[in-house]
């Protein structure tokens, strides 16, 4: 009886043919290379906003009120400046709208052929999930 049980063990747990499981190969520390130069661009990068905000930098847009009154006086092309001077704000705002749809993107984009060409199968997942945030 033992055996018919571990028999049957063996059948289940034996690993199918037809489909290969997905595996983590881990390395040792020592065969990972990153270049500390990157590391130390991407730091400064990240920090460089902050600093320069804490030393009086302003990265905001300010806007100018829109006088209706005077506007009521100006030739349509000065109507059109003045109008648009006013909505630097709006503009960029969908600039950077437009920058985050677009790196979203690509990221789905390459994550679907990384899974095309690794058939790992967390790597789309990962991907569409970082598109949605």
């Amino acid at each position: 009886m033992n055996t018919t049980i571990a028999a049957e063990a063996a059948v289940l747990s034996a690993p199918s043919q037809s489909k290969k499981p997905a595996t983590i190969a881990l390395t040792p520390q020592s065969q990972l290379t990153f270049p500390p130069s990157l590391l130390c661009g991407v730091l400064i990068i990240c920090v460089l906003p902050f600093l320069l905000n804490l030393a009086g930098v302003d990265f905001g847009s300010h806007a100018k009120p829109f006088s209706l009154s005077a506007a009521a006086s100006l030739p349509p092309g000065e109507l059109l400046d003045a109008m648009f001077g006013r909505l630097s704000g709006a503009f960029t705002h969908a600039l950077l709208e437009w920058s985050a749809f677009s790196v979203a993107f690509a990221t789905v984009l390459l994550a679907f052929s990384h899974y095309a060409t690794t058939g790992n199968i967390t790597t789309p997942i990962i991907g569409l999930d970082i598109e949605e945030i």
